[in-house]
Protein backbone atom coordinates (compact mmCIF):
# COMPACT_ATOMS: atom_id res chain seq x y z
CA UNK A 1 0.00 0.00 0.00
CA UNK A 2 3.08 1.95 1.26
CA UNK A 3 4.77 1.22 -2.36
CA UNK A 4 1.81 1.87 -4.23
CA UNK A 5 1.41 5.44 -2.36
CA UNK A 6 4.50 6.09 -3.30
CA UNK A 7 4.48 5.29 -6.90
CA UNK A 8 1.34 7.34 -7.49
CA UNK A 9 3.40 10.67 -5.69
CA UNK A 10 6.26 10.04 -7.48
CA UNK A 11 3.87 9.72 -10.79
CA UNK A 12 2.37 13.03 -9.88
CA UNK A 13 5.77 14.98 -9.04
CA UNK A 14 7.45 13.72 -12.64
CA UNK A 15 4.15 15.22 -14.36
CA UNK A 16 4.27 18.44 -12.36
CA UNK A 17 7.82 18.92 -13.34
CA UNK A 18 7.38 18.49 -16.77
CA UNK A 19 4.22 20.61 -16.91
CA UNK A 20 6.44 23.06 -15.16
CA UNK A 21 9.45 22.57 -18.06
CA UNK A 22 7.20 23.34 -20.81
CA UNK A 23 5.39 26.50 -19.09
CA UNK A 24 9.19 27.43 -18.61
CA UNK A 25 10.04 26.43 -22.27
CA UNK A 26 6.92 28.79 -23.30
CA UNK A 27 7.44 31.61 -21.33
CA UNK A 28 10.97 31.45 -22.41
CA UNK A 29 10.17 31.37 -26.59
CA UNK A 30 7.27 34.26 -25.69
CA UNK A 31 10.20 36.37 -23.41
CA UNK A 32 12.47 35.86 -26.53
CA UNK A 33 10.24 36.79 -29.29
CA UNK A 34 8.94 39.90 -27.30
CA UNK A 35 12.35 40.83 -26.66
CA UNK A 36 13.35 40.21 -30.80
CA UNK A 37 10.45 42.90 -31.49
CA UNK A 38 11.16 45.35 -28.94
CA UNK A 39 14.83 45.37 -30.08
CA UNK A 40 14.19 45.47 -33.60
CA UNK A 41 11.58 48.16 -33.50
CA UNK A 42 14.40 49.66 -31.63
CA UNK A 43 16.67 49.76 -34.79
CA UNK A 44 14.06 50.49 -37.10
CA UNK A 45 13.07 53.30 -35.38
CA UNK A 46 16.77 54.72 -35.17
CA UNK A 47 17.23 54.51 -38.90
CA UNK A 48 14.03 55.88 -39.64
CA UNK A 49 14.95 59.08 -37.00
CA UNK A 50 17.86 59.68 -39.33
CA UNK A 51 16.28 59.48 -42.54
CA UNK A 52 17.40 55.86 -43.99
CA UNK A 53 13.79 54.44 -44.54
CA UNK A 54 15.17 51.42 -47.02
CA UNK A 55 17.48 50.06 -44.24
CA UNK A 56 14.37 50.69 -41.91
CA UNK A 57 12.00 48.53 -44.21
CA UNK A 58 14.46 45.90 -44.84
CA UNK A 59 14.65 44.91 -41.05
CA UNK A 60 10.50 45.62 -40.87
CA UNK A 61 10.39 43.05 -43.95
CA UNK A 62 12.48 40.06 -42.45
CA UNK A 63 10.71 40.29 -38.83
CA UNK A 64 8.39 36.96 -38.34
CA UNK A 65 6.30 38.63 -36.18
CA UNK A 66 5.74 42.46 -35.87
CA UNK A 67 4.02 44.67 -33.03
CA UNK A 68 1.34 47.60 -33.89
CA UNK A 69 4.76 49.78 -32.90
CA UNK A 70 6.28 48.34 -35.91
CA UNK A 71 3.75 49.55 -38.41
CA UNK A 72 3.43 52.91 -36.17
CA UNK A 73 6.86 53.95 -36.95
CA UNK A 74 6.84 52.21 -40.54
CA UNK A 75 3.59 54.33 -41.63
CA UNK A 76 4.71 57.21 -39.58
CA UNK A 77 8.28 57.83 -40.69
CA UNK A 78 7.20 57.56 -44.63
CA UNK A 79 4.67 60.22 -43.88
CA UNK A 80 7.49 62.12 -41.69
CA UNK A 81 9.45 62.07 -45.24
CA UNK A 82 6.32 62.65 -47.82
CA UNK A 83 7.07 58.91 -48.94
CA UNK A 84 3.16 58.24 -48.84
CA UNK A 85 2.94 55.90 -51.55
CA UNK A 86 4.70 53.61 -50.19
CA UNK A 87 3.01 54.71 -46.88
CA UNK A 88 0.04 53.91 -48.57
CA UNK A 89 1.19 50.46 -50.02
CA UNK A 90 2.31 49.43 -46.51
CA UNK A 91 -0.90 50.34 -45.25
CA UNK A 92 -2.72 47.90 -47.60
CA UNK A 93 -1.96 45.31 -45.65
CA UNK A 94 -3.34 46.63 -42.07
CA UNK A 95 -6.83 44.53 -42.40
CA UNK A 96 -5.04 40.95 -43.35
CA UNK A 97 -3.05 41.34 -40.09
CA UNK A 98 -5.96 42.29 -37.63
CA UNK A 99 -4.26 45.60 -36.60
CA UNK A 100 -6.32 47.72 -38.65
CA UNK A 101 -7.78 49.25 -34.90
CA UNK A 102 -5.12 49.41 -33.38
CA UNK A 103 -3.13 52.11 -36.10
CA UNK A 104 -5.60 54.31 -37.05
CA UNK A 105 -3.76 57.30 -35.87
CA UNK A 106 -1.05 56.57 -37.89
CA UNK A 107 -3.42 56.64 -41.28
CA UNK A 108 -5.48 59.55 -40.74
CA UNK A 109 -2.23 61.25 -40.11
CA UNK A 110 -0.85 60.37 -43.85
CA UNK A 111 -4.53 60.62 -45.50
CA UNK A 112 -3.95 64.54 -44.24
CA UNK A 113 -0.74 64.94 -45.38
CA UNK A 114 -1.43 63.67 -48.73
CA UNK A 115 -4.71 65.78 -48.85
CA UNK A 116 -7.20 62.70 -49.42
CA UNK A 117 -9.76 63.42 -47.25
CA UNK A 118 -11.93 60.92 -48.79
CA UNK A 119 -9.53 57.98 -47.94
CA UNK A 120 -9.16 59.31 -44.11
CA UNK A 121 -13.12 59.33 -44.00
CA UNK A 122 -13.12 55.72 -44.96
CA UNK A 123 -10.48 54.82 -42.43
CA UNK A 124 -12.34 57.02 -39.51
CA UNK A 125 -15.57 55.33 -40.37
CA UNK A 126 -14.42 52.01 -40.08
CA UNK A 127 -12.99 52.67 -36.53
CA UNK A 128 -15.15 51.56 -34.11
CA UNK A 129 -13.23 52.35 -31.11
CA UNK A 130 -12.57 56.42 -31.63
CA UNK A 131 -10.29 58.51 -28.94
CA UNK A 132 -9.73 62.20 -29.03
CA UNK A 133 -7.23 61.87 -31.00
CA UNK A 134 -8.82 60.07 -33.66
CA UNK A 135 -11.42 62.88 -33.70
CA UNK A 136 -8.87 65.25 -33.62
CA UNK A 137 -7.42 63.84 -36.92
CA UNK A 138 -10.23 63.80 -38.99
CA UNK A 139 -11.06 67.15 -38.08
CA UNK A 140 -7.41 68.47 -39.03
CA UNK A 141 -7.89 66.30 -42.10
CA UNK A 142 -10.93 68.30 -42.87
CA UNK A 143 -9.82 71.75 -42.12
CA UNK A 144 -6.37 71.11 -44.13
CA UNK A 145 -8.61 70.69 -46.95
CA UNK A 146 -10.53 73.81 -46.38
CA UNK A 147 -13.70 71.40 -45.97
CA UNK A 148 -15.04 73.80 -43.14
CA UNK A 149 -18.75 73.10 -43.38
CA UNK A 150 -17.78 69.51 -43.12
CA UNK A 151 -14.97 70.05 -40.26
CA UNK A 152 -17.82 71.63 -38.25
CA UNK A 153 -20.29 68.62 -38.99
CA UNK A 154 -17.82 66.48 -37.59
CA UNK A 155 -17.44 69.06 -34.61
CA UNK A 156 -20.52 68.97 -33.57
CA UNK A 157 -20.45 65.19 -33.21
CA UNK A 158 -17.36 65.05 -30.91
CA UNK A 159 -18.16 63.54 -27.69
CA UNK A 160 -15.98 65.44 -26.06
CA UNK A 161 -14.20 68.64 -27.23
CA UNK A 162 -10.67 69.51 -26.28
CA UNK A 163 -8.67 72.20 -26.94
CA UNK A 164 -7.33 70.63 -30.01
CA UNK A 165 -10.41 70.63 -31.21
CA UNK A 166 -11.64 74.06 -30.19
CA UNK A 167 -8.12 75.62 -31.92
CA UNK A 168 -8.05 73.69 -34.91
CA UNK A 169 -11.59 75.29 -35.85
CA UNK A 170 -10.47 78.33 -35.00
CA UNK A 171 -7.60 78.66 -36.97
CA UNK A 172 -9.36 77.19 -39.84
CA UNK A 173 -12.23 79.69 -39.91
CA UNK A 174 -8.82 82.70 -39.33
CA UNK A 175 -7.15 81.19 -42.57
CA UNK A 176 -10.27 83.04 -44.40
CA UNK A 177 -11.29 86.74 -44.38
CA UNK A 178 -14.71 85.81 -44.95
CA UNK A 179 -14.98 83.55 -41.86
CA UNK A 180 -12.55 85.34 -39.69
CA UNK A 181 -15.51 86.58 -38.04
CA UNK A 182 -16.89 83.08 -37.37
CA UNK A 183 -13.83 82.36 -35.51
CA UNK A 184 -13.97 84.87 -33.51
CA UNK A 185 -17.71 83.86 -32.41
CA UNK A 186 -16.84 80.33 -32.15
CA UNK A 187 -14.06 81.54 -29.54
CA UNK A 188 -16.72 83.12 -27.52
CA UNK A 189 -18.30 80.04 -27.38
CA UNK A 190 -15.55 78.13 -25.79
CA UNK A 191 -14.73 80.79 -23.33
CA UNK A 192 -18.68 80.71 -22.68
CA UNK A 193 -18.56 76.78 -22.85
CA UNK A 194 -15.71 76.67 -19.48
CA UNK A 195 -13.78 73.41 -18.88
CA UNK A 196 -11.46 74.30 -21.62
CA UNK A 197 -8.48 76.59 -21.53
CA UNK A 198 -7.33 78.17 -24.86
CA UNK A 199 -3.59 77.92 -25.26
CA UNK A 200 -0.98 79.89 -27.31
CA UNK A 201 -1.55 78.43 -30.46
CA UNK A 202 -5.55 79.32 -29.60
CA UNK A 203 -4.49 82.66 -28.94
CA UNK A 204 -2.22 82.36 -32.19
CA UNK A 205 -5.50 81.97 -34.04
CA UNK A 206 -7.81 84.45 -32.39
CA UNK A 207 -4.84 87.08 -33.48
CA UNK A 208 -4.40 86.52 -36.67
CA UNK A 209 -8.43 86.49 -37.32
CA UNK A 210 -8.08 90.02 -35.55
CA UNK A 211 -5.32 90.65 -37.81
CA UNK A 212 -7.30 89.62 -41.23
CA UNK A 213 -10.13 91.89 -40.24
CA UNK A 214 -7.70 94.73 -39.26
CA UNK A 215 -9.45 95.45 -36.14
CA UNK A 216 -7.41 96.85 -33.24
CA UNK A 217 -9.55 97.84 -30.92
CA UNK A 218 -9.46 95.46 -28.33
CA UNK A 219 -13.14 96.91 -26.65
CA UNK A 220 -14.67 96.48 -29.68
CA UNK A 221 -15.32 92.46 -30.16
CA UNK A 222 -16.27 90.23 -27.29
CA UNK A 223 -13.75 88.02 -29.06
CA UNK A 224 -10.89 90.52 -28.93
CA UNK A 225 -11.87 90.93 -25.13
CA UNK A 226 -11.70 87.45 -24.11
CA UNK A 227 -8.60 87.09 -26.28
CA UNK A 228 -6.57 89.94 -24.65
CA UNK A 229 -7.91 88.57 -21.41
CA UNK A 230 -5.92 85.34 -22.22
CA UNK A 231 -2.87 87.13 -23.21
CA UNK A 232 -2.56 89.11 -20.60
CA UNK A 233 -2.48 85.83 -18.14
CA UNK A 234 -0.14 84.37 -20.28
CA UNK A 235 3.25 84.52 -18.38
CA UNK A 236 5.39 84.87 -21.70
CA UNK A 237 2.92 86.24 -24.78
CA UNK A 238 3.54 83.89 -27.66
CA UNK A 239 5.67 86.68 -29.93
CA UNK A 240 4.62 84.37 -32.98
CA UNK A 241 0.80 85.30 -31.96
CA UNK A 242 1.69 89.22 -31.19
CA UNK A 243 3.25 89.86 -34.61
CA UNK A 244 0.47 88.05 -36.18
CA UNK A 245 -1.66 91.11 -35.03
CA UNK A 246 1.19 93.80 -35.28
CA UNK A 247 2.21 93.07 -38.57
CA UNK A 248 -1.05 92.19 -40.64
CA UNK A 249 -2.01 95.99 -39.31
CA UNK A 250 1.53 97.46 -40.43
CA UNK A 251 2.38 97.71 -37.12
CA UNK A 252 6.29 96.72 -38.24
CA UNK A 253 7.91 98.90 -35.67
CA UNK A 254 5.94 97.73 -32.43
CA UNK A 255 6.73 94.12 -34.11
CA UNK A 256 10.15 94.87 -33.94
CA UNK A 257 10.12 96.02 -30.71
CA UNK A 258 9.03 92.95 -29.26
CA UNK A 259 11.28 91.00 -31.06
CA UNK A 260 14.42 92.64 -29.89
CA UNK A 261 13.17 92.30 -26.09
CA UNK A 262 13.89 88.09 -27.10
CA UNK A 263 15.64 88.26 -30.03
CA UNK A 264 18.85 86.66 -28.29
CA UNK A 265 16.99 84.07 -26.67
CA UNK A 266 17.55 81.81 -30.56
CA UNK A 267 14.00 80.32 -30.83
CA UNK A 268 14.06 79.56 -34.82
CA UNK A 269 10.51 80.19 -34.96
CA UNK A 270 10.91 84.27 -33.26
CA UNK A 271 12.59 84.80 -36.25
CA UNK A 272 10.68 83.03 -38.86
CA UNK A 273 8.03 85.21 -37.47
CA UNK A 274 9.68 88.39 -37.90
CA UNK A 275 11.13 87.59 -40.85
CA UNK A 276 7.77 86.62 -42.61
CA UNK A 277 6.34 90.07 -41.14
CA UNK A 278 8.79 91.84 -42.80
CA UNK A 279 7.85 90.32 -46.28
CA UNK A 280 4.70 91.27 -45.64
CA UNK A 281 4.91 94.67 -45.22
CA UNK A 282 7.10 94.85 -48.40
CA UNK A 283 10.20 95.09 -46.53
CA UNK A 284 12.39 92.10 -48.47
CA UNK A 285 15.85 93.87 -48.04
CA UNK A 286 15.02 94.06 -44.42
CA UNK A 287 14.09 90.14 -44.41
CA UNK A 288 17.06 89.52 -45.83
CA UNK A 289 19.65 91.24 -43.72
CA UNK A 290 17.61 89.92 -40.68
CA UNK A 291 18.51 86.13 -42.30
CA UNK A 292 22.26 87.38 -42.28
CA UNK A 293 22.21 88.27 -38.57
CA UNK A 294 20.37 85.09 -37.78
CA UNK A 295 23.50 83.03 -39.38
CA UNK A 296 25.70 85.43 -37.49
CA UNK A 297 24.24 84.56 -34.28
CA UNK A 298 24.17 80.22 -34.95
CA UNK A 299 20.35 80.79 -35.01
CA UNK A 300 18.87 77.20 -36.44
CA UNK A 301 17.38 77.53 -39.83
CA UNK A 302 14.36 75.68 -40.81
CA UNK A 303 12.37 75.11 -43.74
CA UNK A 304 9.90 77.69 -43.34
CA UNK A 305 13.53 79.98 -43.07
CA UNK A 306 13.91 79.53 -46.29
CA UNK A 307 10.65 79.47 -47.67
CA UNK A 308 9.70 82.88 -46.70
CA UNK A 309 13.18 84.29 -48.18
CA UNK A 310 12.70 82.65 -51.49
CA UNK A 311 9.22 84.87 -51.59
CA UNK A 312 11.20 87.63 -51.13
CA UNK A 313 14.22 86.51 -53.61
CA UNK A 314 10.91 86.68 -56.27
CA UNK A 315 9.43 89.84 -55.34
CA UNK A 316 12.98 91.37 -55.56
CA UNK A 317 13.67 89.62 -58.60
CA UNK A 318 17.22 89.01 -57.71
CA UNK A 319 18.12 85.85 -59.12
CA UNK A 320 21.78 86.16 -57.81
CA UNK A 321 20.50 86.56 -53.87
CA UNK A 322 17.94 83.41 -54.66
CA UNK A 323 20.79 81.12 -55.85
CA UNK A 324 23.08 82.47 -52.53
CA UNK A 325 20.34 81.28 -50.11
CA UNK A 326 19.71 78.04 -52.90
CA UNK A 327 23.27 77.01 -51.97
CA UNK A 328 22.67 77.44 -48.14
CA UNK A 329 19.67 75.23 -48.18
CA UNK A 330 21.14 72.85 -50.08
CA UNK A 331 23.72 72.79 -46.93
CA UNK A 332 20.71 72.89 -44.54
CA UNK A 333 19.65 69.55 -46.46
CA UNK A 334 16.18 71.38 -47.24
CA UNK A 335 16.64 71.47 -50.99
CA UNK A 336 14.62 68.58 -51.38
CA UNK A 337 11.51 69.55 -48.80
CA UNK A 338 8.29 70.09 -50.52
CA UNK A 339 7.35 73.68 -48.85
CA UNK A 340 11.22 75.05 -49.84
CA UNK A 341 11.06 73.69 -53.49
CA UNK A 342 7.78 74.81 -53.99
CA UNK A 343 9.09 78.29 -53.04
CA UNK A 344 12.37 77.71 -55.22
CA UNK A 345 9.91 76.68 -58.06
CA UNK A 346 7.78 79.87 -58.09
CA UNK A 347 11.35 81.97 -57.17
CA UNK A 348 13.46 80.87 -60.24
CA UNK A 349 10.32 80.92 -62.59
CA UNK A 350 9.90 84.69 -61.61
CA UNK A 351 13.41 85.66 -61.89
CA UNK A 352 13.51 84.27 -65.46
CA UNK A 353 15.50 81.15 -65.45
CA UNK A 354 12.72 78.55 -66.03
CA UNK A 355 15.18 75.84 -66.59
CA UNK A 356 16.55 76.61 -62.64
CA UNK A 357 12.65 76.08 -61.88
CA UNK A 358 12.59 72.88 -63.61
CA UNK A 359 15.02 71.35 -61.80
CA UNK A 360 14.21 72.20 -58.42
CA UNK A 361 11.21 70.64 -59.48
CA UNK A 362 12.72 67.32 -60.49
CA UNK A 363 14.76 67.62 -56.62
CA UNK A 364 11.47 67.69 -54.52
CA UNK A 365 10.84 64.10 -53.00
CA UNK A 366 7.26 63.58 -54.05
CA UNK A 367 5.93 66.84 -55.06
CA UNK A 368 2.30 67.98 -53.92
CA UNK A 369 -0.53 70.14 -54.88
CA UNK A 370 1.61 73.23 -54.66
CA UNK A 371 5.04 72.24 -56.24
CA UNK A 372 3.06 71.19 -59.23
CA UNK A 373 0.80 74.06 -59.00
CA UNK A 374 4.11 76.47 -58.62
CA UNK A 375 5.75 74.72 -62.05
CA UNK A 376 2.48 75.24 -64.09
CA UNK A 377 2.36 79.07 -63.44
CA UNK A 378 5.83 78.90 -63.68
CA UNK A 379 5.55 77.78 -67.57
CA UNK A 380 2.86 80.35 -67.97
CA UNK A 381 4.54 83.24 -66.80
CA UNK A 382 7.03 82.19 -69.70
CA UNK A 383 4.51 81.98 -71.99
CA UNK A 384 4.79 78.29 -72.14
CA UNK A 385 1.23 77.20 -72.07
CA UNK A 386 1.66 73.01 -74.12
CA UNK A 387 3.95 72.71 -71.47
CA UNK A 388 2.14 73.66 -68.85
CA UNK A 389 -0.27 71.62 -70.12
CA UNK A 390 2.01 68.34 -70.08
CA UNK A 391 3.03 69.08 -66.60
CA UNK A 392 -0.84 69.11 -65.00
CA UNK A 393 -1.36 65.85 -67.24
CA UNK A 394 1.49 64.50 -65.75
CA UNK A 395 -0.08 65.46 -62.08
CA UNK A 396 -2.91 63.77 -63.00
CA UNK A 397 -1.28 60.13 -63.50
CA UNK A 398 0.25 61.30 -60.08
CA UNK A 399 -3.57 61.31 -58.69
CA UNK A 400 -2.60 64.22 -57.44
CA UNK A 401 -6.23 66.55 -56.84
CA UNK A 402 -5.74 69.76 -58.35
CA UNK A 403 -7.47 72.44 -56.53
CA UNK A 404 -8.40 76.28 -57.42
CA UNK A 405 -5.03 77.72 -58.20
CA UNK A 406 -3.58 74.79 -60.60
CA UNK A 407 -6.77 74.71 -62.07
CA UNK A 408 -6.59 78.81 -62.76
CA UNK A 409 -2.68 78.51 -64.28
CA UNK A 410 -4.12 75.63 -66.76
CA UNK A 411 -6.77 77.90 -67.76
CA UNK A 412 -4.05 80.65 -68.44
CA UNK A 413 -1.86 78.17 -69.82
CA UNK A 414 -4.66 77.02 -72.15
CA UNK A 415 -5.41 80.88 -73.24
CA UNK A 416 -1.55 81.96 -73.98
CA UNK A 417 -1.54 78.58 -76.05
CA UNK A 418 -4.45 79.31 -77.57
CA UNK A 419 -6.36 75.89 -76.55
CA UNK A 420 -9.79 76.91 -76.55
CA UNK A 421 -11.36 73.28 -76.59
CA UNK A 422 -9.06 71.87 -73.83
CA UNK A 423 -9.07 74.97 -71.67
CA UNK A 424 -13.20 74.48 -72.33
CA UNK A 425 -12.88 71.27 -70.99
CA UNK A 426 -10.82 71.94 -68.05
CA UNK A 427 -13.46 74.85 -66.94
CA UNK A 428 -16.42 72.57 -67.68
CA UNK A 429 -14.44 70.01 -65.48
CA UNK A 430 -13.74 71.88 -62.67
CA UNK A 431 -16.94 71.23 -60.07
CA UNK A 432 -17.79 68.08 -61.52
CA UNK A 433 -14.47 66.21 -61.83
CA UNK A 434 -12.70 67.69 -59.09
CA UNK A 435 -15.13 69.64 -56.79
CA UNK A 436 -13.32 73.16 -57.28
CA UNK A 437 -16.18 76.20 -58.01
CA UNK A 438 -15.24 78.64 -60.40
CA UNK A 439 -14.56 81.93 -58.89
CA UNK A 440 -14.45 85.51 -60.63
CA UNK A 441 -10.44 84.35 -61.51
CA UNK A 442 -11.35 81.61 -63.11
CA UNK A 443 -14.37 83.28 -65.34
CA UNK A 444 -12.14 85.85 -66.21
CA UNK A 445 -9.39 83.19 -67.69
CA UNK A 446 -12.57 81.34 -69.74
CA UNK A 447 -13.11 85.12 -71.50
CA UNK A 448 -9.54 86.04 -72.20
CA UNK A 449 -9.33 81.87 -73.21
CA UNK A 450 -12.23 82.75 -75.89
CA UNK A 451 -11.57 86.32 -76.31
CA UNK A 452 -7.78 86.17 -77.48
CA UNK A 453 -8.98 83.41 -79.72
CA UNK A 454 -11.57 85.66 -81.96
CA UNK A 455 -14.30 84.66 -80.52
CA UNK A 456 -15.96 87.75 -79.05
CA UNK A 457 -19.59 87.29 -78.97
CA UNK A 458 -19.52 84.09 -77.66
CA UNK A 459 -17.38 85.18 -74.52
CA UNK A 460 -19.81 88.15 -74.39
CA UNK A 461 -22.28 85.30 -74.01
CA UNK A 462 -20.57 83.22 -71.86
CA UNK A 463 -20.31 86.79 -69.10
CA UNK A 464 -23.97 87.46 -69.45
CA UNK A 465 -24.76 83.18 -68.42
CA UNK A 466 -22.29 83.22 -65.34
CA UNK A 467 -24.25 82.36 -62.41
CA UNK A 468 -22.44 85.12 -60.82
CA UNK A 469 -22.18 88.81 -61.46
CA UNK A 470 -19.09 89.86 -63.27
CA UNK A 471 -16.64 92.34 -62.47
CA UNK A 472 -14.68 95.08 -63.69
CA UNK A 473 -11.72 92.53 -64.17
CA UNK A 474 -13.83 89.91 -66.29
CA UNK A 475 -15.32 92.94 -68.41
CA UNK A 476 -12.16 94.06 -68.62
CA UNK A 477 -10.44 90.94 -70.13
CA UNK A 478 -13.18 91.55 -72.72
CA UNK A 479 -12.42 94.53 -73.41
CA UNK A 480 -8.96 93.93 -74.21
CA UNK A 481 -10.06 91.51 -76.89
CA UNK A 482 -12.13 93.94 -78.26
CA UNK A 483 -9.07 96.22 -78.82
CA UNK A 484 -6.73 93.12 -79.94
CA UNK A 485 -9.70 92.56 -82.85
CA UNK A 486 -10.84 96.22 -83.44
CA UNK A 487 -14.18 95.13 -82.99
CA UNK A 488 -15.24 99.03 -82.06
CA UNK A 489 -19.32 97.82 -81.62
CA UNK A 490 -18.74 95.81 -79.06
CA UNK A 491 -15.59 97.42 -77.66
CA UNK A 492 -17.81 100.76 -77.10
CA UNK A 493 -20.58 98.51 -75.39
CA UNK A 494 -17.96 96.54 -73.25
CA UNK A 495 -16.19 99.78 -72.28
CA UNK A 496 -19.46 101.65 -71.13
CA UNK A 497 -20.08 98.56 -68.92
CA UNK A 498 -16.67 98.68 -67.38
CA UNK A 499 -17.30 102.38 -66.37
CA UNK A 500 -20.40 101.52 -65.42
CA UNK A 501 -19.13 99.52 -62.38
CA UNK A 502 -15.74 101.91 -62.54
CA UNK A 503 -16.08 105.48 -63.75
CA UNK A 504 -12.39 106.02 -63.04
CA UNK A 505 -10.93 103.32 -64.80
CA UNK A 506 -8.29 104.50 -66.63
CA UNK A 507 -7.50 101.89 -68.66
CA UNK A 508 -11.22 101.82 -70.31
CA UNK A 509 -10.22 104.75 -71.77
CA UNK A 510 -7.37 104.40 -72.90
CA UNK A 511 -8.55 100.86 -74.68
CA UNK A 512 -11.31 103.24 -75.89
CA UNK A 513 -8.98 106.08 -77.49
CA UNK A 514 -6.81 103.38 -78.98
CA UNK A 515 -8.98 101.82 -81.02
CA UNK A 516 -10.94 104.97 -82.21
CA UNK A 517 -6.92 105.76 -83.05
CA UNK A 518 -6.61 102.89 -85.01
CA UNK A 519 -9.72 103.41 -87.12
CA UNK A 520 -8.71 106.62 -87.68
CA UNK A 521 -12.19 108.09 -85.22
CA UNK A 522 -9.99 110.96 -84.11
CA UNK A 523 -12.87 113.21 -83.20
CA UNK A 524 -14.23 110.14 -80.83
CA UNK A 525 -10.69 110.15 -79.73
CA UNK A 526 -10.33 113.23 -78.29
CA UNK A 527 -13.54 113.30 -76.62
CA UNK A 528 -12.36 110.67 -74.71
CA UNK A 529 -9.00 112.04 -74.34
CA UNK A 530 -10.88 114.76 -72.91
CA UNK A 531 -12.77 112.91 -70.20
CA UNK A 532 -9.46 111.33 -69.39
CA UNK A 533 -8.60 114.61 -68.59
CA UNK A 534 -11.41 115.75 -66.72
CA UNK A 535 -10.81 112.58 -63.88
CA UNK A 536 -7.47 114.68 -62.76
CA UNK A 537 -6.15 110.56 -62.55
CA UNK A 538 -3.14 110.02 -64.02
CA UNK A 539 -1.69 106.69 -65.75
CA UNK A 540 1.27 105.09 -63.69
CA UNK A 541 4.17 104.91 -66.12
CA UNK A 542 6.10 101.44 -66.93
CA UNK A 543 9.07 101.03 -65.81
CA UNK A 544 11.76 98.02 -66.58
CA UNK A 545 15.07 96.67 -64.21
CA UNK A 546 18.00 94.96 -65.08
CA UNK A 547 20.72 93.95 -62.65
CA UNK A 548 24.09 94.82 -63.70
CA UNK A 549 27.20 93.95 -61.47
CA UNK A 550 24.83 93.45 -58.84
CA UNK A 551 23.35 96.83 -59.06
CA UNK A 552 19.81 97.33 -59.93
CA UNK A 553 19.48 99.99 -62.22
CA UNK A 554 15.36 101.34 -63.26
CA UNK A 555 13.95 102.78 -66.84
CA UNK A 556 10.76 104.39 -67.35
CA UNK A 557 8.88 105.50 -70.43
CA UNK A 558 11.16 108.35 -71.66
CA UNK A 559 13.13 107.99 -68.51
CA UNK A 560 16.83 110.22 -69.78
CA UNK A 561 17.92 110.23 -65.80
CA UNK A 562 21.04 107.78 -66.47
CA UNK A 563 24.41 109.37 -67.18
CA UNK A 564 24.94 107.18 -70.67
CA UNK A 565 21.29 107.65 -71.58
CA UNK A 566 22.66 108.68 -75.06
CA UNK A 567 24.39 105.71 -75.74
CA UNK A 568 21.46 103.33 -74.83
CA UNK A 569 19.16 105.23 -76.96
CA UNK A 570 21.66 104.85 -79.77
CA UNK A 571 21.80 101.16 -78.74
CA UNK A 572 17.96 100.75 -79.05
CA UNK A 573 17.73 102.58 -81.68
CA UNK A 574 20.64 100.34 -83.63
CA UNK A 575 18.53 97.17 -82.57
CA UNK A 576 15.08 98.90 -83.58
CA UNK A 577 16.32 99.30 -87.10
CA UNK A 578 17.60 96.05 -87.16
CA UNK A 579 15.12 93.85 -86.32
CA UNK A 580 12.98 92.17 -88.91
CA UNK A 581 9.56 92.96 -89.12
Amino acid sequence: MLRASSSLGTWKHNRWKACLELFSTLCKGLHTENSNIISTNTYISRHVRNGHLDLARTLFNEMPVRSVVSWNIMISGYSKFGKYSEALNLASGMHCNNIFERVGSALLYLYANINDISGAKQVFDELHDKNDLLWDLMLVGYVKCNLMDDAFDLFTKIPTWDVVSWTTMISGYARSEHNCKRGLELFCSMRMNGGVEPNEFTFDSVVRACGRMRDLSWGKCEAIDSAKAVYDSMERPCLKASNSLLEGNGEIDKAFKLFESVKSEGDPVTWNSMISGCIQNHQHEGALKLYITMCRASVERSRSTFSVLFQACACLESIQLGRALHVHAIREAFDSNVYVGTSLIDMYAKCGSIHDAQTSFASVCFPNVAAFTALINGYVHHGLGIEAFSVFDEMLKQKVPPNGATLLGILSACSCAGMVKEGMTVFHSMEKCYGVIPTQEHYACVVDLLGRSGRLYEAEAFIRCMPIEADRVIWGALLSACWFWMDLELGERVAKKVLSLDPKEISAYIILSNIYAKLGKWVEKINVRRKLVSLKVKKIRGCSWIDVNNKTYVFSAGDRSHPNCNAIYSTLEHLLANVTP
